[in-house]
């Protein structure tokens, strides 16, 4: 894969400009593809395979050029990945703010200019028009209209003169040529009235992705022997110590190494309620320490923490555009060109064919011009679902894309994989059962040293109840050092294989997992697998069973209800898989109530399985969500791949479209709503900025139209489909 650089772009609110930077961008020499998502602000390019000097990536300077030549009020920053992001708030290092609601102050300082000259302009049209003067006319357009003149002369010298800006130019400096200055100017100050706002929305929509960059404290308490000391958040070290205060933010992903709290975990999970953390807990970055002072032991850099890695997805979610977005910004492409085509078909023809004079058919055609720019579309469809993106991560919900929102909504069946998704991924071992004649410290010892070397949760229950064992005659630290130069071969799902070392008083093989890891790997039975009410860990050395130790796990809580609500959703089949023994998994599928439950599944059988589901050609998508790193197969291949962001690993996150930071389940039907409700905004924007177009345009035609009609096919249009398109930010009443 080529390289991956990202910029931002401040004072971008231009959608049309957007596209325009981006086209532009993605031709430069060294450049593979170039994408610009206007909810972000973000510009990424993909650098091409350098070849020769000719290819090379372009530099920042050319980049800021290229942008300030399309956009005038526009610059680029320097690269995202490098900057330090994440405001500096006064006061305490890490301190927890939020901010609600919007506000002019909200704004910066060119957006704050731009309200106020679009006010200026607004307050002299209306001056004008009540006392009728027509050199408050002249005012308020200059006022309204400079930036949008310039912006055309711009593009105009730049080669590229069909924009939204070169047709608002010409209808409005026809309509004074024609002698209709009050609508003229009411044209250009109602269209910045548009811009502005339009502007404005834009900027609340990006609130998702900075109260993000909110959660990366710039500070942190380092501590060293006695000393604590301010330092940068980025320039703390895995290792480091760090001190955490009530109500200050965790810098970095660690793990608590002197104290316990309560921390707030609601703006990366989404969960309401306070987690109790004791000293060995994991804590991630972005949490807020509530009401004790601790000490944590940094386990990762800031730049590898997971607010990082949410402000990575939903940028790089931004950037991938859902197939809507797609075909409106081809169609944009086109259809300005044809627009202009028709306004002057309209404008000569029938003129010239003796219906009516060119004064006449050249208004109506100005009327076209304006009604017909495709501002509502190309602004409100790509914000909504930037919208959409981030209202799913203020409730931890990780969204990789657009496009990954269309398949969500249109979702009619899910699996889950069992261990750790729906179950807590926490056994306990309930009994230690030894074959007739095997005494129960050889079985332990032996199922001490298959399990410790593997990852399974399974494997992990049995070592965590044998060093915690007082029963056992021998030490941890004995097994410890028997089990050392062991050499181990796991087989993913179905247990381990361990060659004894040299000073091993036994050579014997011993084997430890799956009953049919023993039957296939030593042709050993164990008998009774199916009457067990559990997942039991079978062990033997040599060619002798020795036993089984049974474990359980226990239902995570609310997912019975999770499975309620994604019924209620139409959700119309849900199945369980897992590497588990069938008895345990059909207990655990009963409890849930799905409509399948399959157990003994290896991870290539789960793929094949998903492959047969998504054969069965059954209408809309079919999701998959686990949490392993034997599940990033399956996960990949389903229609929607779906891991849990904290429980899952690293390979598991990195397969999946959906990431569930809160590691609760449940937050996947919540998911489905914010998907559906964003497709049913993008559906009504499309309806009706199109059908009301389509209406005036008509009426230009045919007369009956005039600019005023026009200023609100266009302005006010696009004004009614971005204020639709905030709903999708505003969480629904349960």
């Amino acid at each position: 894969m080529n390289e991956i650089k990202t910029f931002r772009v401040a004072g971008l609110s231009c959608s049309n400009c957007a596209a325009l930077i981006e086209e532009a961008a993605g031709k430069l020499p060294g450049v593979a593809a170039a994408s610009v998502h206007i909810g972000t602000g973000v510009l990424r390019l993909e650098k091409a395979e350098q070849h020769n000097r000719e290819n090379q990536a372009p530099s920042f300077d050319q980049l800021d050029r290229l942008v300030r030549s399309i956009e005038p009020g526009a610059s680029l920053l320097s690269p995202s990945g490098e900057d330090d992001q994440a405001p500096v708030a006064e006061g305490a290092p890490g301190d927890a703010q939020k901010k609600h609601g919007f506000s002019l102050r909200s704004l910066d300082s060119q957006s704050r200019v731009r309200f106020a000259l679009t006010g200026s302009a607004a307050g002299f049209f209306l001056l004008g028009f009540l006392v009728d003067q027509p050199l408050l006319f002249v005012v308020a357009y200059v006022l309204a209209g400079f930036s949008v003149i310039l912006r055309a002369g711009r593009t105009l010298l730049a080669g590229r003169p069909l924009d939204e800006s070169m047709l608002m130019t010409v209808a409005t400096l026809g309509a004074w040529f024609l002698g209709e200055g009050a609508e003229a100017a009411a044209v250009m100050v109602f269209y910045q009235v548009g811009d502005t706002l339009q502007a404005a929305a834009v900027q609340r929509s990006r609130g998702a992705v900075k109260s993000l960059l909110d959660l990366r404290p710039a500070t942190a308490r380092l501590l060293q022997g006695d000393e604590e000391s301010l330092v940068a958040a980025g320039s703390v070290r895995e290792g480091d110590l760090l001190v955490c205060l009530p109500g200050e933010r965790v810098p970095v992903d660690g793990v608590l190494e002197q104290g316990c709290c309560a921390v707030d975990t609601s703006a990366i999970t989404g969960e309401s309620l306070p987690r109790r953390l004791d000293q060995g807990d994991a804590v991630r970055a972005g949490s807020v320490v509530t009401d004790a002072r601790v000490v944590i032991r940094a386990v990762a850099e800031e730049s590898e923490s997971t607010v990082a890695r949410m402000i990575s997805l939903v940028e790089e979610a931004a950037s991938r555009k859902a197939r809507t977005e797609q075909i409106m910004t081809r169609l944009a492409r086109v259809y300005t060109p044809l627009v202009v085509v028709g306004a002057v078909i309209l404008a000569v023809l029938p003129p010239l064919a003796g219906f009516g004079s060119f004064s006449l058919w050249g208004y109506r055609a100005l009327v076209f011009l304006v009604v017909s720019c495709p501002c509502a579309l190309v602004v409100s469809i790509p914000l909504a679902y930037f919208a959409g993106i981030g209202a799913a991560s203020r409730r931890g919900i990780l969204v990789k894309g657009g496009s990954f929102l269309d398949v969500l909504a249109g979702l009619t069946r899910v699996v889950f994989d069992k261990t750790g998704t729906v179950t807590t991924g926490s056994f306990a071992v309930s009994q230690v059962v030894p074959a007739p004649g095997v005494d129960r410290q050889e079985l332990v010892e032996a199922a001490f040293r298959a399990a410790r070397s593997s990852n399974h949760p399974v494997s992990r229950g049995v070592v965590s109840f044998i060093t915690a064992a007082r029963d056992i005659s021998v030490t941890t630290e004995d097994l410890e050092t028997r089990a050392r130069q062991d050499e181990v071969r796991e087989t993913p799902g179905r247990g381990t294989t361990v060659f004894p070392g040299e000073d091993s008083v036994i050579q014997e093989v011993i084997r430890g997992g799956s009953a049919r890891h023993l039957r296939e790997e030593a042709g050993l039975e164990s008998g009774g697998e199916g009457d067990l009410e559990g997942s039991p860990f079978h062990v033997a050395r040599g060619d002798r069973y020795l036993g089984y130790l049974l474990l359980n796990d226990e239902l995570r809580p609310g997912v019975v209800q999770a499975v309620e609500r994604l019924r209620s959703q139409g959700i119309g089949e849900i199945f369980l898989f897992s590497g588990d023994s069938r008895k345990a998994v059909e207990r655990v599928g009963s409890l849930l109530g799905v409509d399948r439950a399959m157990g003994e599944l290896l991870p290539h059988q789960k793929v094949q399985e998903m492959e047969g589901l998504v054969e069965e050609g059954i209408p809309g998508g079919i999701a998959f969500l686990g949490d392993g790193i034997n599940d990033a197969a399956v996960i990949a291949r389903a229609d929607l791949g779906v891991s849990l962001g904290g429980a899952g690993s690293d390979a598991a996150v990195e397969a999946a479209d959906l990431v569930l930071m809160g590691d609760d389940p449940g937050l996947l039907s919540e998911g489905i709503g914010i998907a559906r409700r964003t497709r049913s905004v993008v559906f009504q924007n499309i309806v009706a900025a199109l059908g009301i177009k389509a209406a005036v345009m008509v009426a230009a035609a045919l007369g009956v139209a005039s600019l005023w009609m026009a200023v609100f096919a266009d302005v006010g249009v696009t004004v009614l489909t971005v204020l639709n398109t905030l709903r999708i930010l505003l969480r629904p009443r349960r």
